[in-house]
């Protein structure tokens, strides 16, 4: 065994999840047919890269370096399409997530180490950064604005998980049950900040202003991490 492919890796499970999160964070942010083609083509991209690094770190260079850059060369296909979008405004609140889950993607399936919790910061920050960006253009609808504002959140504590599963247990310890316990446990308290926020305010009628709104989806996100830590 190389001393590559001993080293440890994050969760698979939980690593995935946080993938899939941040993607459907980005479809509820989105309306058009072509924006939501760019998310699924985003999505595709982003897992022919990942099996291009695993193949990569089991040293089956050829068919990995060869999957990844077709993997790349997909997201960059969601980037342009997403740029081409008619509406400039559903481009400037897809794009930052785009980049985002493709760095997220980096971070939970790396080319060498255990996993990057840095860049799974930035890549769900990117991913956040696009849900400010619908709301401050009124891309998406206020209920839409909060579930994605919380489903960052959620996969932000899927991949750290990951990561941190990968670290203390190893990469050769049966972790689905953990990870799918935790992953359960994530999503019910992402759903009781989500309801929460719907009771005390009125996010259904889409009148709150901006502000309102921001402080709404802080509010959510600032609980969702308490809880989380």
């Amino acid at each position: 065994m190389s001393v590559a492919s001993a080293v440890n890796r994050p969760a698979p499970a939980s690593a995935g999840l946080a993938v899939c999160v941040a993607l459907g964070a980005l479809v509820l942010l989105v309306d058009l047919e072509a924006a939501r083609l760019a998310v699924a083509l985003a999505g595709v991209g982003v897992l022919v890269l990942a099996a291009g690094l695993l193949l990569t770190k089991r040293e089956r260079l050829v068919s990995g370096v060869a999957a990844a850059a077709v993997g790349v060369g997909i997201v960059g296909a969601a980037v342009a399409l997403a740029a081409s979008l008619p509406r400039s405004a559903a481009a400037l609140s897809l794009l930052p997530g785009l980049g985002g889950v493709a760095v997220l993607t980096l971070a939970v399936v790396p080319l060498r180490g255990d996993g990057s919790p840095g860049l799974v910061k930035l890549g769900c920050g990117l991913v956040l950064l696009a849900t400010m960006v619908a709301a401050v253009l009124q891309e998406a609808g206020p209920t839409a604005v909060v579930v994605a504002g919380a489903g960052t959140v959620v996969a932000w504590d899927l991949a750290d998980n990951a990561i941190s599963l990968g670290r203390q247990l190893g990469r050769d310890a049966r972790t689905l049950g953990a990870e799918l316990a935790h992953a359960a446990g994530t999503g019910l308290v992402a759903v009781v900040g989500v309801v929460t926020a719907h009771l005390v305010t009125d996010l259904s009628s889409g009148s709150l202003s901006f502000s309102q709104l921001l402080v709404v989806l802080l509010g959510v996100i600032v609980l969702l991490a308490a809880v989380y830590d």
